[in-house]
């Protein structure tokens, strides 16, 4: 996963700049309304990337960590005394740790 400097100085390469420094300076140099919206935007679209990037980590752990557990029911059937079904603990998923690099 990106750190959040390794996402603004991609997003800062999409935008024309060598680093997110410079998008900064750029920024700060338009003027009144214009360099703030600019800026608003920036700021979204790295939350954004960055959101996403740490719900797919989130997931991808949350997968390698859910444990299957037997799960026994009782059938009205005399040659079979129980049906046996799988289910995903949820526990196993909701105690998957978060990791912010």
């Amino acid at each position: 996963m990106k750190t959040l400097d390794e996402i603004k100085d991609e997003l800062a390469k999409e935008y024309g700049h060598d680093d997110f420094e410079s998008l900064l300076w750029a920024m700060a140099d338009g003027e009144g309304n214009a360099g703030l919206k600019w800026f608003e935007k920036v700021l979204n679209e790295v939350a954004r990337i960055y959101a996403q990037q740490v719900a797919e980590d989130v997931r991808q752990r949350c997968a390698e960590n859910a444990k299957i557990k037997e799960k026994y029911i009782p059938v009205d059937d005399p040659y079979y005394g129980e049906e046996i079904r799988y289910v995903v603990s949820k526990q196993s998923i909701l105690n998957t740790e978060i990791k912010l690099p």
